[in-house]
């Protein structure tokens, strides 16, 4: 059994040949900008609690979701976390998103990230993308980047891809749940 705690971050993914027109673009668009060329990952978000409820900026609105293994059962999903998040760290990181549960989701943000990252990252009014509240959090719970490097400190222009990539190869990140190899069948419309 997965032990999951507030502030663990993760990304998603359709399965392989199961991604629906969104998806396939947002993750074609981050692989553009990216130095590997690689990217699975069309969707990111932050864990709340132990029983794997999450925050996440989806269609509609920004909203919070329950148990992220049964909402995402059979997509590609990684979970990951920092290892200095601790529960006064992740109440003051939320503290910086959890204002914008309910409104709208800023769609026009997903044509600045289409053009370019760098227009996302300086054209922004206050909502961000759902990796882009992802990081927000951690930016404002303190965290370090690496463990011999600096503080996170930025979160505009932060694409699914960069979440990804930041759970995987940062060495501040434990992964504690990886099925993006896994070809299931995902009852989650992107």
């Amino acid at each position: 059994m997965i032990k999951l705690q507030a502030g663990d971050i993760f990304c998603v993914a359709p399965p392989v040949g199961k991604e629906f027109f969104v998806a396939r673009s947002i993750a074609a668009i981050s692989a553009r900008h990216e130095l590997d060329g690689a990217c699975q990952a069309s969707h990111a978000g932050i864990i709340t609690n132990a029983d794997g409820d999450t925050f996440e900026a989806l269609s509609r609105c920004y909203m919070r979701q329950y148990n992220v293994l049964q909402t995402y059962a059979g997509c590609r999903l990684l979970i990951a976390r920092h290892i200095d998040m601790t529960p006064a760290a992740f109440e003051k990181g939320f503290s910086a998103v959890s204002h914008l549960e309910g409104r709208a989701y800023p769609f026009w943000r997903l044509a600045l990230f289409a053009r370019s990252p760098l227009l996302a990252k300086w054209i922004h009014f206050k909502k961000g993308v759902c990796s882009e509240n992802t990081f927000q959090v951690l930016s404002a719970c303190n965290l370090r980047r690496f463990l011999s490097g600096g503080l996170i400190n930025y979160w505009w222009g932060v694409a699914p891809a960069h979440v990804e990539d930041a759970a995987r190869g940062w060495d501040v990140f434990d992964v504690i749940h990886d099925t993006f190899n896994l070809e299931e069948d995902c009852h989650v419309r992107f």
